[in-house]
């Protein structure tokens, strides 16, 4: 008689959820993955904000080339060619002046000062630098996820919260908020301030109890504006000097403006020539030979600081202008009449925590307007503010001795996050490593030898020296 299939009980739909789910499901485990609210992607997810009657992310979430595992995820669950790829990245000062970064740029040649790891990982190739932006709404995306379990006899249950857990030499109990169950395996993927409150009142919960205890919060803004005309030709840009940080053209990006959006998009993304002559399903990075670039431009290093609160490697890679480069030079088509939907990203948003609504969208649009100068002529139709206060763990100096492994005190009960020990800070492809470690962990203690993380990319030129 064969053996029972055994259980694992995923807790909490985000990244790191579904990347522990889907990859436990393909080891030959049942898999029931609870969460808490009705949609899925935890901090990447989106919904219909009930001010506007719009689908909105909570915050707009890119990758770059350089997210191997998060990559390989989409490709799983069939959602890569849902992800548009661009191999340039505008940089705009307030006034309107331009610089370009292009992913083909030599940057072997730009002194890198120390660096978070995803930035050293991006610099390692032109591959590795390219960005790649939904075309959906995010929850959109995950729903596959959900659908690649269902279909290997597990499920997936909404509105259903996890109050504790009760290990056992045998498995796990869970405490739900109108019943128990129980399983043999446990991967709790939820923020590391939900495990402190999941956490049993034990002797043994001390030692990770101490390491929660150093973790802090970091808030994100999004600001969301609907323009009755197009206020700028760019799907992107990231913005300097300024409180806002990124601007992202939602309306090209999810090409709700077609064909003119198309056109546009297909000038500056890898995604039109690639997806035709070489789909990504057939390979796991859009390919070198399809980069739709500019002449190649020099990449020049200031020697003044960045300004105080701004990214200084933005600063310094950006490649050397030209005066017709800005917004208000640009030889744009007659967009009246043609409506425009941008979100503006703000990281690390704590000035604005205590602000208003209003204040916020005062400061965001009078901010944009220095940035797009059409944006002045145009008419704001709507807009909303979106604020995650505890959108990832700020990462103060030290605190990679605190972050825990896969592996806890109950040989049944796993640890997954973007805030685990992933040799990543908290972003989407640290989610998804953190999801594949949990489930190599826990494959391992029935004999698996198998490596469920993707290798990152080999550097080129001088960046193969770096280690």
């Amino acid at each position: 008689m064969a053996s029972p299939q055994p259980t694992v009980a995923i807790v909490g739909g985000g990244l790191a959820g579904l990347a522990a789910g889907c990859a436990l499901s393909d080891s030959g485990f049942r898999v029931t993955l609870f969460e808490r609210r009705p949609y899925l992607g935890g901090r990447a997810s989106s919904y219909e904000h009930p001010g506007t009657g719009e689908v909105v992310d909570n915050c707009q979430h890119v990758l770059f080339g350089s997210c191997t595992n998060l990559i390989a995820f989409y490709k799983k669950i069939g959602i890569e060619n849902r992800i548009r790829w661009f191999d340039r990245m505008t940089f705009i000062e307030p006034g309107g002046r331009q610089s370009v970064l292009e992913s083909c740029e030599d940057l072997d040649r730009i002194a890198i000062p120390y660096a978070a790891q995803v930035v050293r990982e991006s610099m390692k190739s032109p591959t590795a630098r390219r960005m790649g932006i939904p075309t959906v709404p995010l929850t959109e995306l995950y729903n596959a996820a959900r659908d690649y379990i269902t279909a290997r006899s597990g499920a997936v249950r909404f509105r259903i919260s996890v109050q504790s857990f009760a290990p056992s030499p045998e498995g796990v109990r869970l405490e739900l908020q109108d019943s128990e169950e129980e399983f043999d395996n446990a991967v709790l993927a939820v923020p590391f301030d939900s495990l402190a409150k999941l956490l049993p009142d034990s002797p043994q919960s001390q030692d990770l109890r101490e390491k929660l205890s150093h973790f802090e919060t970091s808030p994100i803004t999004g600001v969301h504006f609907w323009f009755d005309r197009q206020i700028t030709d760019l799907p992107h840009a990231v913005l300097l000097d300024r409180t806002i940080q990124w601007m992202f053209h939602k309306s090209m990006l999810l090409n709700k403006n077609s064909p003119e959006a198309e056109s546009v998009l297909n000038s500056q993304s890898l995604s039109s020539r690639a997806e035709r002559d070489h789909p990504l399903a057939d390979d796991l990075f859009p390919p070198r030979d399809l980069v739709l670039s500019r002449s190649e431009a020099e990449a020049q290093l200031h020697s003044e600081p960045a300004p105080k609160g701004r990214n200084s490697l933005a600063q310094r890679v950006s490649a050397g202008y030209k005066p017709e480069n800005t917004e208000s030079r640009r030889d744009a088509t007659d967009t009246a009449g043609i409506p425009s939907y941008v979100e503006l990203v703000i990281s690390s948003s704590k000035s604005l925590t205590p602000k208003s609504r209003q204040e916020i969208i005062d400061l965001a649009l009078n901010e944009l307007r220095e940035f797009f100068p059409r944006a002045r002529e145009a008419k704001l139709l709507k807009a909303t503010v979106i604020k995650e206060v505890n959108a990832t763990f700020s990462p103060p100096p030290g605190i990679d001795r605190y972050r825990p492994t896969p592996q806890t005190p109950w040989p049944h009960i796993f640890l997954a996050g973007d805030w685990t020990a992933t040799g990543w800070p908290a972003t989407m492809e640290g989610a998804v490593r953190s999801g594949y470690l949990a489930a190599q962990a826990l494959t391992s203690v029935s004999g698996s030898t198998k490596n469920l993380l993707v290798p990152d990319l080999p550097g080129t030129g001088l960046m193969r020296l770096l280690r």
